[in-house]
């Protein structure tokens, strides 16, 4: 199954992993367990996003269709969310396409949400509500919110230590410490900067 077109389900995961334990999880790692775990098959079930926190003894709190005032009460803990997004327009004011999952992973000074778009940098920023839920336009379809300590299962391979802009989480969140697509390591996506996986980070 290729990364490259249905692998935002586990490259969010992956990012989201790295983010809150500071070990290096990559995308082939998490979706290699996914896989084997039946919940990814070139795309994402959504069954994958209660796997995830299950498997990595994290609280998994679902949010409701645009549901971005729980959203934000979410990230204002700190947590962080996986979000499956949909939009009927794509372009800069959103970081959803025809299906796609995204992490949120804080707000900025405006409390607007950060998005850790994996598509890449220029994507990867804080997006006007309207942008993230707007009736079917923008479609916010469900996301999941993760809480707790992270514990990484013995059978996740873990490739070293993150040492990049470190953990972005909750209402001090920014995008100078959020693990970028074109960050040093991003979060994990090293092969994919290094050639090893090319296309991995193009969703």
């Amino acid at each position: 199954h290729s990364i490259s077109k249905g692998g935002c389900g586990p490259t969010t995961l992956a990012m989201i992993a790295t983010q809150l334990s500071g070990k290096i999880i990559t995308p082939v790692a998490m979706a290699k367990a996914a896989e084997k775990a039946g919940h990814w098959k070139g795309f994402a079930y959504w069954s994958l996003f209660d796997w995830f926190g299950e498997k990595f003894g994290l609280n998994t709190k679902v949010v409701s269709s645009n549901d971005l005032t729980t959203a934000k009460e979410e990230l204002k803990k700190g947590n962080v969310m996986a979000v499956s997004g949909k939009t009927v327009r794509k372009g800069s004011h959103t970081p959803y396409t025809g299906g796609h999952i995204v992490p949120f992973i804080g707000l900025d000074g405006s409390n607007k949400i950060i998005v850790n778009d994996s598509r890449g940098p220029q994507y990867a920023h804080a997006y006007e509500d309207s942008g993230l839920a707007q009736g079917t336009t923008n479609h916010m379809r469900q996301g999941w919110s993760y809480s707790g300590q992270i514990k990484i299962p013995s059978d996740i391979e873990v490739s070293g230590d993150y040492t990049g802009g470190g953990v972005a989480a909750g209402p001090q969140a920014s995008l100078d410490k959020a693990l970028l697509i074109g960050d040093s390591l991003t979060v994990g996506m090293k092969p994919v900067l290094e050639g090893k996986y090319p296309n991995a980070n193009a969703m």
